[in-house]
C-alpha cells in the first residue's frame, strides 16, 4: 500500500484467494492500483495533447512568419523596382534639361541675334548643328 501511495503502481498482490478480510483489502488496493494507472494514462494523454496544440500553434506562427517575411520580401522588391525607375526618370530629365540648356547656349553662341529675335532661322540652324 505505501508504494502504490508513492505511485509505484507496478506492484502486485498475490493474495487475491484468501476469501478473508484480506482478500478484500487486497481487492480494494487494487482498484486503488487501477485507478492511479488510469490517472496516469490521462495525465499523459492530456500532456501528448498539450504538446500537439503548442506544436501546431509553432508551426503556424511559423507559416504565419514565412507569410509575412515573403509579403515584405515582395513589397521590398517593388519599391527598388519603383526607386530604380524614379531614379532613371529623373536621370533622363536631367540629361533632357542638360542637353536643352546646352542647346540654349550653342544658339546664343552661334545665332544671336536670330535667337533673340525667335526667328525660324535660329530653329533651323540649330537642328542643322546637330
Amino acid at each position: 500500500m505505501q508504494r502504490l501511495s508513492t505511485g509505484d503502481t507496478a506492484v502486485r498482490l498475490d493474495y487475491a484467494d484468501r476469501g478473508d478480510e484480506i482478500e478484500r483489502m487486497i481487492e480494494a488496493i487494487e482498484i486503488f492500483r487501477h485507478n492511479a494507472l488510469e490517472i496516469q494514462a490521462r495525465q499523459l494523454a492530456r500532456r501528448e495533447a498539450e504538446e500537439q496544440r503548442a506544436q501546431k500553434r509553432r508551426d503556424e506562427m511559423a507559416d504565419l512568419a514565412a507569410e509575412f517575411e515573403g509579403s515584405v520580401k515582395q513589397i521590398a522588391a517593388q519599391l527598388v523596382e519603383a526607386v530604380t525607375a524614379v531614379r532613371n526618370n529623373a536621370e533622363t530629365m536631367a540629361k533632357a534639361a542638360e542637353d536643352q540648356i546646352w542647346l540654349d547656349r550653342a544658339s546664343r553662341r552661334q545665332y544671336p541675334r536670330e535667337c533673340r529675335d525667335g526667328g525660324a532661322g535660329s530653329k533651323r540652324a540649330v537642328a542643322d548643328d546637330r
